[in-house]
């Protein structure tokens, strides 16, 4: 045994020696590897969520922001409305189409069945604004893209639209976090 790591090696111990040393430098090149994409994801992750980040690095899990976007300013002018909106890197504009009507909405149904005649009845009992649905239009000649929201409003003015949005945006937020937990 004392003469076994004395050199001239048997061609079976020099083969099994150039094995395990590529078998060695693989093995290092991967841990540096995994080391260098767990730094990255540790980084961007930590400015999402702070030091738990880190955790969620070493668990292969990368995080991405989920921007919450809200009205800053809703105009009125002689199409209609028009509201302006940031996620906190960019500025979104919309044109509101407003709707007096929100039938087929079960809380409106019901309003109008219950209240029948009774005009203060029927305006104590309508449902909160609420956007009914989002469309975009896109011209293909000149290349616009224009975004459209409809909205119910109870009543007409800006600070019901501005609402109405506002609470649109919080269930769209709300809805991707709860994707983004579920693919977590």
């Amino acid at each position: 045994m004392a003469n076994y790591f004395q050199l001239p090696m048997t061609p079976a111990q020099s083969w099994t020696l150039i094995l395990m040393l590529f078998f060695v430098c693989i093995a290092i090149t991967y841990v540096i590897w995994y080391l260098d994409i767990t730094v990255q994801i540790a980084v961007e992750n930590c400015k999402i969520v702070g030091a738990k980040g880190i955790l969620y690095a070493f668990g292969g899990k990368e995080l991405y922001e989920i921007h919450r976007e809200s009205v800053i300013e809703v105009s009125r002018n002689e199409a209609g409305y028009k509201a302006t909106t940031s996620d906190g890197e960019a500025n979104y504009h919309y044109f509101i189409i407003v709707s007096r009507e929100d039938e087929g909405h079960r809380d409106y149904d019901d309003a109008i069945k219950l209240a029948g005649d009774d005009e203060r009845l029927k305006e104590a009992l309508l449902p909160s604004s609420r956007v009914k649905s989002y469309f975009k239009t896109e011209n293909k000649e000149t290349g616009e893209c224009h975004e459209f929201f409809v909205v119910y409003a109870k009543k007409d003015n800006t600070r019901e639209i501005e609402e109405a949005l506002n609470r649109y945006f919080n269930d769209e937020f709300y809805a991707a976090c709860r994707k983004s937990r579920g693919a977590a």
